[in-house]
């Protein structure tokens, strides 16, 4: 019987996520360092000196660190254009990773919402549903997002927030492919709750439909699986997608259109 193993130490990698679209005003990349799974004390770092590079194949530009672990840089700086296929490079002292997205061509405008009365108000006193209609010229891959914008106050004070994300109140948020629903129709449907500390002055809601690249798709399907497991300890490990080549992470790409609408 052997009693005392000792188990291989595994060095730390480069951790890295960014997620860029050209209606984006900034361009952000987060760079940390793993935890690996049999050293003590281990923790997730931010790196605060990488070198950041972004290239679009025939120009470069090196993102500067801003704090804990984020490198930024306004986007009109460096455009990031329809079509186009981006690399990034990051690397510290002894490390080096890369990833590649490609920029979906275009935006799926085609996005509208209706907001009902609940038949339960009880339980939630709106339904909100969002349809829209596939490109069928190219494969697409969505996720759609909802926030409530408000002129509001709080009871009792004198605090005003206006026209101002305050609440992601409903599950607005869904993933989609259209593999066998070429030009079809998709849509999502969810019970809108209003934050109970604030009262509405007038409703306002920001919808949100992306149009992803196949990263951004695989790695928001597998977080979504791997999140339902919780802290269930009898959950099948369920690893999160990564395109970072020598380390961990994502880098994606997207077009998004907003929609606002008012109640």
């Amino acid at each position: 019987m052997v009693l005392n193993v000792k188990v291989p130490e595994v060095p730390s990698r480069l951790v890295v996520m960014s997620f860029i679209s050209p209606q984006d005003t900034l361009i952000k990349v987060n760079v940390q360092e793993s935890a690996p799974l049999f050293k003590r004390n281990s923790k997730i770092q931010p790196i605060t000196n990488a070198q950041v590079v972004l290239s679009n194949g025939t120009q470069s530009i090196t993102i500067p660190h801003k704090q804990n672990g984020d490198y930024t840089l306004k986007a009109n700086l460096f455009a990031i254009e329809a079509g186009k296929e981006y690399t990034l490079t990051v690397s510290d002292v002894g490390r080096k990773v890369t990833a590649s997205c490609k920029i979906p061509a275009s935006v799926n405008k085609t996005l509208s919402v209706e907001i009902t009365n609940s038949p339960n108000p009880t339980q939630s006193p709106y339904i909100v549903r969002g349809t829209w209609t596939d490109n069928p010229a190219e494969t697409n891959y969505y996720r759609t997002l909802g926030y409530v914008l408000s002129y509001q106050y709080m009871p009792n004070t004198d605090l005003t927030v206006k026209d101002t994300v305050y609440s992601k109140a409903f599950e607005f948020d869904a993933i989609h492919k259209d593999t066998d629903r070429q030009g079809g129709n998709f849509s999502v449907k969810s019970d809108l709750f209003v934050s109970s500390g604030f009262e509405d002055i007038k409703d306002r809601y920001l919808f949100l439909l992306f149009n992803t690249d196949e990263n951004y798709f695989k790695y928001a399907q597998t977080l979504e699986t791997a999140t339902y497991s919780g802290d269930n300890p009898f959950a099948e490990p369920s690893p999160v997608y990564s395109n970072v080549q020598g380390g961990l992470g994502i880098f994606a790409g997207y077009q998004q259109y907003r929609l606002r609408v008012d109640r």
